[in-house]
């Protein structure tokens, strides 16, 4: 018989009897869901409750930051689907498929998904509000990406001024973005006779993607150096620098470099997406039990 949730996050010491009655009390008088509760109340952080979960359910907690999403999946599995069981399937290994959920016990959802793509589904636990998010970004904006960089590409030159200053902002930034989807380390933007090539790395392998008019050429890389805070003013000499990324997709930093070609400047940006340190211990190797005994006793004056 599975331990309560209620019970899992007093023995590991984030919450106290009291507060456990409380958050009781309140369930029965609105029907929300203990966690959600205590959420609320701030009594505990996303992250102890995730601990609790997978303590629970014994399911993985995902490492958000550092996940890579199959883009193919996207276009396999309804999006309606998705938001009304607030489940994302993110990978498929073999004949398994991996999702984030923050209810890993919705056997339903699973059945469900098991159907629709033949696969055996591993659930791994997420917040409620990550789950929301990346489906939003991949349904969503993902998908809209490759249709708005081509309607910038399609309208290159029609515009004059401030008009055309906004096409290179947002084409500059819908690139990252893609590149963020993608799960790419790098993204490589290289001049050539008549166009410009847009490459990401994908483990490892550098893929070409866009192919931009000639025209973009000298704005994007003005833009990408006014961002980066280099010098505008000497094409002629390699420069480095630092974006802090705060675009549609996510918020991370991105170190940038510049080197002059014949045909112009050649663009490599790396996306430094960093790992969480905060809510790995389930992932040590601790036992379940063990898990309990050793946060509770952290959290003690003397220690054991």
């Amino acid at each position: 018989m599975k331990k309560r949730i209620g019970d899992i996050l007093t023995e590991m010491g984030f919450i106290d009897k009291v507060q456990l009655e409380m958050a009781l009390s309140e369930t029965k008088k609105t029907g929300a869901m203990l966690g959600d509760i205590l959420l609320r109340l701030d009594w505990v952080t996303e992250e102890q409750l995730q601990m609790a979960i997978g303590v629970q359910s014994g399911a993985q907690i995902l490492d958000t930051e550092s996940v890579k999403v199959d883009y193919e999946l996207i276009t396999k599995i309804p999006q309606k689907f998705v938001s009304s069981h607030g489940i994302f399937p993110f990978e498929k290994e073999g004949s398994v498929l991996k999702a984030a959920t923050a209810n890993p016990f919705d056997v339903v959802a699973k059945d469900e998904l098991s159907r629709m793509t033949g696969c055996q589904v591993e659930t791994f636990i997420a917040s409620k509000e990550w789950v929301s998010k990346a489906i939003e970004l991949y349904y969503k904006t993902a998908l809209t990406i490759d249709n708005d960089i081509e309607s910038i590409i399609h309208t290159a030159g029609l515009g004059e001024g401030e008009f055309e200053e906004n096409k290179v902002v947002r084409l500059f930034n819908l690139l990252i973005d893609k590149g963020y989807v993608l799960g790419a380390s790098d993204i490589h933007i290289v001049p050539d006779t008549n166009l410009v090539r847009v490459y990401y790395r994908i483990d490892g392998v550098l893929n070409q993607q866009y192919l931009l008019p000639k025209s973009f050429q000298q704005s994007i890389v003005t833009r990408c150096k006014i961002m980066a805070d280099m010098d505008i003013s000497n094409p002629n000499i390699p420069h480095d620098g630092r974006i802090k990324y705060l675009g549609g997709a996510a918020q991370f930093d991105m170190r940038v470099s510049t080197f002059p070609t014949q045909l112009g400047e050649t663009v490599v940006m790396r996306l430094l997406i960093y790992s969480k340190v905060v809510g790995e211990l389930e992932r040590l190797g601790f036992e379940k039990d063990d898990l309990v005994r050793f946060l509770k006793n952290i959290r003690r004056a003397d220690g054991c």
